[in-house]
């Protein structure tokens, strides 16, 4: 029974946290018009270092708009979101 009460919330843990990764990436649709990238909010240098994965319409999936933004300033490229997520 001590066992039990040890691994069975590890488990309903393991479970959640599976569900909630799963769950945070929408399926795309490849009829989705693409969005223009808010580079109005990211001045330059840098770009913070959060985890939120951006598909750009190259087909590079890049950690955060800001680094989208980035490349697009750079390399003086078109690229936009295809969808919010890895690609």
């Amino acid at each position: 029974m001590k066992l039990f009460s040890v691994v069975f919330p590890l488990f309903v843990m393991l479970l959640t946290k599976n569900f909630t990764v799963a769950s945070s990436y929408a399926f795309y649709d490849d009829n989705r018009v693409p969005e223009m990238p808010d580079c109005k909010w990211y001045s330059l240098p840098g770009c913070p270092r959060d985890l939120n994965p951006v598909c750009g319409t190259d087909s590079i999936t890049y950690g955060n708009e800001c680094l989208l933004c980035q490349k697009i300033r750079d390399e003086q490229q078109d690229i936009q979101i295809k969808w919010r997520g890895v690609c």
